[in-house]
């Protein structure tokens, strides 16, 4: 009788753990299937958006599939509100534009941004590119702006032959 409970409790753990499998591969990160899909190199996603917006500083680009097709993500601070552009990855095009009230993380970032100097600020481009000059092969897919411990750098997410690896940048230039 045991033997019976143990095994009809085998069994429903397995069915659950089956069951969220395609959960997890649904949800899971699509940065590879989007990377493959794109074209269009992610300094020139950032500087299509940039001449879409006209101005601001850019803080966070993201590679990613939209009804499965690639797109990039590319955030700029302007004027105390955040932009939010979208860009096609395989032609380059901008396909989108929308304006946003920063949240308190946010403002905090702006704040630490802003006290910055301009001409002392590295920009997303080259964090992006010196981050990729740091791990050979490896493409990026994510960049986001963080403020921890009152340091601002740019948190940079490559991928290297499939594997997701982080790098820091600092905002402020040598």
């Amino acid at each position: 009788m045991a033997t019976i409970s143990r095994l009809a409790a085998c069994i429903v753990l397995l069915a659950g753990l089956a069951a969220a499998v395609p959960a997890c591969k649904k949800g899971g990160d699509d940065s590879t299937k989007a990377l493959a899909a794109s074209k269009t190199e992610v300094a020139k996603a950032i500087k299509a958006a940039k001449q879409h917006v006209g101005e601001g500083f850019a803080t966070e680009v993201e590679l990613e599939l939209e009804a499965d097709k690639p797109v990039y993500r590319v955030e700029f601070v302007c004027g105390g509100k955040l932009k939010g552009v979208t860009v096609d990855a395989v032609g380059g095009a901008v396909l989108d534009t929308k304006e946003f009230e920063p949240s308190e993380k946010e403002k905090a970032i702006i704040a630490a941004l802003e006290a910055l100097p301009e001409e002392a600020r590295l920009g997303l481009g080259k964090a992006v590119k010196e981050a990729a000059d740091q791990v050979k092969g490896a493409a990026p897919v994510e960049v986001d702006l963080r403020l921890e411990a009152e340091r601002l750098f740019y948190d940079v997410r490559l991928l290297v032959e499939g594997k997701s690896q982080n790098v820091q940048i600092d905002v402020k230039k040598p």
